[in-house]
């Protein structure tokens, strides 16, 4: 039986856990910081949860691919990413007045659920 990535609970369990924290730190930087802290955390957790499902999505094509195809393809899937991220992120610093330590806050949720899951996962789970 082979396993897809849509049979991957843990995946769906990041992505919850990301909004959970994306909207806790939101909530939390409005009273003890002002609006625009707050905004460079949403808008930085808003480009990486559409950079984190366009990769989920990259990926699932690339599952069904031959090895070379699929690996050039991911390769090439991951630049575009790259670029544009950067791109929008180059944007909102240059021409808003976003506060820039809120952007990266909020772009590190993804990466901070997946460290929370994994210690979750650990504690809890004893590594199973």
């Amino acid at each position: 039986m082979t396993r897809t990535m849509a049979d991957e609970p843990s995946l769906k369990n990041i992505e919850y856990l990301s909004i959970g924290i994306w909207l806790g730190l939101c909530i939390l930087s409005y009273p003890l910081a002002g609006w625009g802290y707050c905004l460079g955390i949403f808008l930085g957790g808003a480009i990486v949860f559409v950079n984190f499902q366009w990769m989920q999505s990259q990926a699932k094509v690339a599952i069904t691919m031959k090895n070379k195809k699929a690996s050039l393809y991911m390769v090439m899937k991951y630049l575009l990413r790259l670029t544009l991220t950067a791109v929008v992120l180059y944007a909102l610093i240059v021409f808003t007045k976003v506060n820039i330590l809120a952007l990266l806050i909020g772009v590190s949720v993804v990466m901070l659920s997946i460290f929370a899951y994994t210690c979750i996962s650990i504690f809890f789970n004893r590594g199973e």
